[in-house]
């Protein structure tokens, strides 16, 4: 599925690929980077995102978006995140430790400030895409 869509020249984003994996997994969870990239190797079969955004909220901010999100309840990921602030800390340090994925490469990982509005966090995406890839297609 993704493989067709990424063939096509569309572009896929997602939340929580192999990085949330370093995270939960490996600093929460206590397994090393190996087991999780042995398992996760054959899953990604190569691919890799071009660009990752962590964005960097305070604890409140993280609490009160979640809880607001209509239709949806905070799952156990999301309240794990919102009372760990260790775990903020991991994915900031995953930004400037440059760890490589399974294939070896080391993906481009930007920390954003997630704090204001939705527009504002869009417009700083938006920026850093832009800066990145020089456009964001035709």
């Amino acid at each position: 599925f993704p493989v067709t869509i990424l063939l096509a020249g569309k572009w896929i984003i997602c939340d929580r690929f192999l990085d949330s994996s370093y995270i939960y997994q490996g600093f929460r969870g206590g397994l090393s980077k190996t087991e999780i990239d042995t398992v996760a190797a054959p899953v990604v079969n190569g691919l890799q995102p071009d660009l990752t955004f962590v964005l960097r909220v305070d604890l409140q901010t993280a609490h009160s978006r979640i809880s607001a999100r209509p239709g949806t309840e905070a799952d156990r990921l999301d309240t794990e995140l919102i009372q760990n602030a260790s775990l903020h800390a991991a994915f900031e340090s995953l930004v400037t430790s440059h760890t490589p994925y399974p294939d070896g490469r080391v993906p481009k990982r930007v920390l954003l400030d997630g704090s204001g509005t939705v527009e504002q966090v869009q417009q700083r995406v938006l920026q850093a895409a832009l800066s990145h890839f020089g456009t964001l297609g035709s």
